[in-house]
């Protein structure tokens, strides 16, 4: 559900200058009125070569200084930044246009610094506030980073875009100094305790024996202290500046707010009750647009984001559908069912970095999403790249959450705007079932309002009756079956595809049907008309569909039928409908890879043995046992479980859910 908060830039713009936005901070951060900056700032200025007595007003006024009070750590870098840019500012020379073109940047970009100062300030402070809490689009990192901030822990440093324009930046050290006391363990004796007092009791007893759970956390806990110094080790370049390697940066435009901005969430919920919630006549039902125009106004409202107002965005579902399932969570869970979900513009998988050990040093290996490779990853793995995808992280735990977001924006919209299209369509069916004229058999025309003259039965009766009789008809004969030795009429122990079996079938479904195969050919006939599958006047799915058409017209439901039909659901999406088209006369049937999304079994069955283990090792390392490609064969479905057992190309069998290996629909 959408989740609203006090962090909206309306407030921060609104604080940020104002009396009571003034920031003291007891442990490291400490405040400075207004007035003992500008005055620290002019001495400072006054000593300036390039400035003279008597312009010094004259630039005094042109460049702002932030209103309300700063941290130390933006007042000792604008105690050094202002005097210069002031200087530059005095050190121009001439007096045409270029020069006045020169100052103006100067004193632009000068006061937009300052505007980006004031602007942080005011989210620091935001952030600072007790009343709130993390919204969706954080993650730990991410927190544990404004946690540091909130202590104090960051520098400020100035940096220039691509233009030559002066940025503030926070940065924020990767990694802090480990205290023992957050490592907990639960002791041989099932007390609770952490990493001080183990390390109380070895220096007591250096013979004293951990238990497992006690080993886990002394290990973790120096394995954060190694990285600790190695960090520090590599935190400061020659010249003593930090090394931006070994920090978070954040601007104005990428500085997190723990909470989701309101306006933002506001206008996003707008969007869906303008086209879901707020339908209320027939010809607001009629109305569901295409997914894809759904999908431009969700673009339109996303395309302006950036850093983690967007991560909000991403991770919050402002559906109200009563399901928590929001894009970021399907995207790294892989729960979403849309393969195209992790495709980019060219429609290929995307490649991930994966970041190993070998020989005590990093190796980056590329790894394409769907791929053999990636299939053989741990669930936890793959969930932590797609997070490190979506989040802009890289190896190192640095996030730039704008790394990746045009793909992630254009991923949203298209989510959203199915989201929206299929939560409209269920709004449209519960309103036109309530009126008696909705039955949907999947050709994209649900709404039956028009009753034939003359008729006895509604157009949904008839639509309904007539997908009944398809389905059977599907079932006794399958498009799949079509082939130039389909041999009907066949004797027991003919070897064609036929076997008998569609005669069987048909006869099966429709008793009251004299089907007739003359022998020798592809051949059925009904009544007088004639069927031929081997004519070449037309093709075989056209000579099919002539004769599912005529079964339709000639047959006559049955009183016990009738009662079935009234009993179906009124979407041939619905799991009754799917029953009917499980029902195979046939055996069982292939599905071609590409036509089922990749998936992964942990319980794989089948797997062969060798007598030799080095094959079998390389059999598991080149194909791993629970990657699941080629094609597959359908063996059961179980109706308790809902689940397919399948067979793949190399004989292990799967459980696999319906919409996994049938996402266009069984």
């Amino acid at each position: 559900m959408a989740q609203f908060g006090k962090a909206d830039i309306g407030l921060i713009k609104a604080t940020a200058g104002a009396e009571q936005s003034k920031f003291v901070d007891s442990n490291l951060m400490t405040g400075m009125a207004v007035s003992g900056l500008v005055d620290e700032l002019n001495k400072k200025a006054e000593i300036q070569a390039g400035i003279q007595a008597s312009i010094k007003k004259d630039i005094d006024d042109k460049f702002n200084v932030p209103t309300g009070n700063l941290s130390k750590q933006f007042t000792e870098n604008l105690a050094k930044f202002l005097p210069g840019e002031k200087n530059k500012y005095a050190n121009v020379t001439g007096s045409g246009v270029v020069a006045q073109n020169e100052q103006n940047n100067i004193i632009n970009g000068s006061n937009n610094y300052m505007s980006s100062v004031s602007s942080i300030m005011g989210k620091i402070q935001t952030n600072s506030d007790t009343g709130i809490s993390n919204g969706p689009g954080h993650d730990p990192k991410t927190s544990q980073y404004l946690n540091q901030i909130d202590a104090g822990d960051y520098e400020v440093v100035t940096t220039y875009n691509n233009k030559g324009e002066p940025q503030p930046n926070v940065a924020v050290p990767l990694y802090v100094k480990p205290k023992g006391s957050e490592f907990t363990f639960t002791d041989a004796q099932g007390a609770a305790g952490n990493v001080d007092d183990l390390m109380a009791k070895l220096n007591q007893d250096p013979n004293y024996e951990m238990s497992d759970d006690e080993t886990r956390a002394y290990d973790a806990y120096n394995a954060a202290d190694v990285k600790f110094y190695d960090w520090e080790a590599n935190s400061r370049l020659e010249n003593g500046d930090i090394n931006p390697a070994s920090y978070q940066y954040y601007n104005n435009t990428t500085f997190p707010l723990r909470e989701a901005n309101s306006d933002q969430a506001g206008q996003e919920v707008a969007i869906y009750n303008e086209n879901v919630s707020l339908l209320k006549n027939d010809a607001d039902h009629e109305a569901i647009l295409d997914a894809s125009l759904y999908k431009d106004q969700w673009f339109g409202q996303v395309e302006g984001y950036s850093g983690v107002d967007l991560q909000h965005t991403l991770f919050n579902d402002v559906s109200r559908d009563k399901i928590d399932n929001a894009y970021g969570d399907l995207f790294v869970n892989q729960t979403g069912k849309d393969p195209d979900m992790y495709k980019n513009t060219d429609g290929e998988f995307i490649t991930m970095t994966l970041i190993t050990q070998q020989g005590g040093e990093d190796v980056a290996t590329n790894i394409q999403y769907g791929s053999n490779d990636w299939m053989g990853l741990d669930d936890s793995v793959q969930k932590k790249l797609l997070q490190m995808h979506i989040k802009g992280e890289d190896s190192n735990g640095k996030y730039n959450p704008d790394s990746n977001s045009d793909f992630h924006k254009n991923g949203y919209a298209r989510f959203m705007g199915n989201v929206t299209r299929d939560a409209g369509l269920i709004k449209q069916r519960e309103h036109f079932e309530n009126k008696g004229v909705y039955f949907d058999n999947g050709d994209g025309n649900p709404i039956n309002k028009t009753t034939p003259k003359g008729s006895n039965f509604t157009t949904t009766e008839i639509r309904k009756g007539q997908a009944y009789t398809y389905h059977k008809f599907d079932a006794a004969f399958p498009e799949r079956l079509l082939s130039d030795s389909m041999g009907f009429g066949n004797i027991e122990g003919d070897d064609r595809v036929g076997l008998g079996k569609i005669e069987l079938a048909l006869k099966e479904e429709f008793p009251d049907i004299e089907f007739e195969y003359p022998s020798g050919g592809n051949i059925i006939k009904v009544g007088g008309e004639v069927f031929d599958f081997s004519s070449t006047d037309m093709s075989k799915k056209q000579q099919l569909k002539r004769l599912k058409d005529h079964v339709h017209k000639v047959n006559v439901l049955s009183d016990a039928e009738k009662s079935i039909v009234d009993n179906m659901s009124m979407s041939v999406k619905d799991e009754d409908w799917k029953k009917m088209r499980r029902k195979n006369h046939h055996g069982p049937r292939s599905v071609a890879e590409g036509d089922y999304l990749t998936f992964k079994n942990e319980n794989v069955s089948g797997m062969p043995t060798f007598d030799n283990p080095d094959i079998e090792a390389g059999f598991e390392e080149n194909y791993g046992t629970n990657s699941v490609t080629g094609k597959l064969e359908v063996i059961l479905y179980d109706e308790e479980t809902k689940m397919y057992t399948v067979k793949d190309e190399r004989g292990n069998e799967h459980q696999v859910d319906e919409d996994t290996l049938y996402p266009n629909g069984i």
